[in-house]
C-alpha cells in the first residue's frame, strides 16, 4: 500500500502531557492515523486511554522500570478494547512484505543519542531488505531516517506492534 509516511508523522516535542517520555503515544497516534481511527483522539485524550498517568508498578511492572511511558500491554490493550486488528510478532524475512501493508510501530533500545540506556519507539515505514526506514517521534521534522538491517538489530528489543485494519463495530 503506498501512502505518504511524512503525512503520519506525530512528534512527542512540545506536546503539553509527556514531553520527553511520549515516544509511545506519537508512535501508537502515528498507526492510528494511518487507519483512519475515527474519531482520532487528540494526545491528552490518547495519554488518558493508554494510562500513562497510572504508575508502573500499579501496572504490575517492577519499580526499576521508567517512571512514565508507553508499555507494549498499555498498547495491547487499546487495540483489544477498541477491537482493533494488530500484530506483535515478525520473523525476520517479513519485515518487507510487512511494511507494504501498514507501517509498524517498534522498540529500540539506546538508539536516541540523548539517552542511550532508554528505550524509544519509533515507526517503521519500509524496507528494502537492507536499509529501514522509519519515523522518530523524537525528532521535530517529519523526514524519514534510515537504519540499517545490522544497527536494527542491534538496537531492536523484540517489541512491535502492527495496527491492520479499522475499528470494528459490534
Amino acid at each position: 500500500m503506498k501512502y505518504n509516511p511524512q503525512s503520519l508523522f506525530v512528534s512527542q516535542q512540545g506536546q503539553a502531557l509527556y514531553p520527553e517520555s511520549g515516544c509511545g503515544v506519537a508512535s501508537l497516534l502515528m498507526l492510528l492515523k494511518f487507519i483512519n481511527y475515527s474519531p482520532l483522539p487528540n494526545w491528552e485524550k490518547l495519554c488518558g486511554n493508554l494510562r500513562l498517568d497510572v504508575s508502573p508498578v500499579e501496572k504490575g511492572y517492577a519499580k526499576e522500570n521508567p517512571e512514565i511511558g508507553l508499555y507494549p500491554e498499555d498498547i495491547f490493550r487499546f487495540a483489544v478494547k477498541e477491537n482493533l486488528l494488530f500484530r506483535v510478532h515478525f520473523f525476520d524475512d517479513e519485515w518487507q512484505s510487512c511494511l507494504e501493508i501498514a507501517p509498524i510501530m517498534v522498540l529500540l533500545d539506546g538508539i536516541i543519542k540523548e539517552y542511550p540506556e532508554e528505550p524509544h519507539w519509533v515507526v517503521l515505514t519500509s524496507y528494502d531488505g537492507k536499509i529501514f526506514s522509519y519515523l522518530d517521534p523524537w525528532s521535530k521534522e517529519s523526514d524519514s531516517k534510515k537504519i540499517a538491517l545490522a544497527d536494527f538489530k542491534q538496537f531492536y528489543t523484540g517489541i512491535a506492534c502492527q495496527l491492520l485494519a479499522k475499528q470494528k463495530s459490534l
